[in-house]
């Protein structure tokens, strides 16, 4: 098996099909009728899908959680890979992780703070589809500062419920490191009261340095 690190497979998926220009085909052939699928909705899924697919053709070392709950890969090394798409046609719009659960979770999993996010840019044409762009990112090099809610948030009915990814590309105005985020995090829980712990950032913050020996 080898065992390959995020940036590698990253490198590696470059390489493979940024370079060389290839196209996908996704068609349904089902009761004598087939035809090419032009609808983006199922796009994450089946990048997800295919990028699973590629790392076991390639015997890449990777174990995956038991539920359909984060990370979507683990690597050899223990490390998180979360795979995310969009059009790009269109800003990113996918949901990084939902903003309750997510702020839970750094209470008892605060490396989730140091996953890897394979991020990938397509354009879908009526006969096939091209990957533009691939990106790996962390999380804080994806979300970035929101005048209104803290940071970059899904709100409905004043309740925070999926953190945003901003235009990283793009010149938008984002974290320089997780301490940052994790910053606002906590002044969105203040703000929209969805607190989980007293003094929940120096909880994560003393975690984090328990579990992974650094500071936030």
């Amino acid at each position: 098996m080898k065992e390959l690190s995020a940036s590698e497979i990253y490198n590696l998926l470059k390489k493979e099909i940024l370079s060389k220009n290839i196209k996908g085909h996704i068609y349904v052939d089902f009761a004598g009728l087939k035809y090419n699928i032009e609808t983006k909705d199922v796009m994450g899924g089946l990048l997800q899908e295919w990028l699973e697919k590629w790392m076991i053709n390639r015997n890449v070392k990777f174990t995956k959680p038991p539920t359909q709950e984060f990370p979507d890969f683990i690597l050899h090394d223990n490390s998180y890979l979360e795979v995310k798409s969009f059009d790009s046609n269109a800003s990113p719009n996918f949901d990084v992780a939902n903003f309750d659960a997510y702020t839970r979770s750094l209470l008892t999993c605060p490396q989730r703070l140091d996953a890897d996010y394979l991020i990938f840019s397509y354009r879908l044409y009526p006969n096939y589809f091209e990957i533009e762009n691939i990106w790996l990112k962390k999380v804080w090099e994806i979300t970035g500062f929101s005048k209104k809610n803290c940071l970059n948030l899904q709100v409905k009915q004043e309740v925070p419920v999926n953190i945003r990814p901003k235009k990283w590309y793009g010149g938008a105005d984002m974290f320089k490191n997780r301490k940052e985020f994790v910053d606002a995090l906590n002044n969105a829980s203040i703000k929209f009261e969805r607190q989980k712990a007293q003094n929940w950032e120096q909880v994560v913050a003393e975690k984090y340095k328990e579990v992974t020996g650094h500071e936030l």
